[in-house]
């Protein structure tokens, strides 16, 4: 059946984990995203080459994604709620922001292919 209530709170799911405390799986979890994130950077950063300044732009959005993301599970975990809830809006509008620009600028190279052939 479904798994009882824990001090009569709900969002909370419990996983019974023999080798491992809460605390040791979160800060396992974390540890793990970090340096996925970090891997799959570097991994791309590896596959480009060389690194001209738009693919460094690139790289710096990319990090400050992860140190946001990190800060946001942070905020979380601390309960700093108005804290979390402000990096949020504001990964979201990086991230927009990211996607508009990323959307110029392919526009621009296009007008610019375009201007070429004529």
């Amino acid at each position: 059946g479904p798994l009882p209530y824990r001090n009569a709170s709900c969002g909370i799911f419990v996983l019974n984990i023999p080798l491992l405390t809460g605390t040791q799986f979160i800060i396992l979890m974390v540890v793990l995203g970090l340096l996925l994130s970090l891997g799959g950077i570097g991994l791309w950063m590896l596959k480009l080459k060389p690194i001209v300044w738009d693919r460094l732009t690139t790289i710096h959005e990319m990090i400050i994604l992860v140190f946001l993301a990190l800060l946001i599970l942070i905020a979380g975990l601390a309960s700093w709620w108005i804290l979390g809830i402000l990096l949020m809006v504001l990964l979201l509008l990086f991230v927009v922001g990211i996607i508009s620009q990323k959307i110029s600028s392919s526009n621009n190279i296009s007008n610019q292919d375009k201007r070429h052939e004529d």
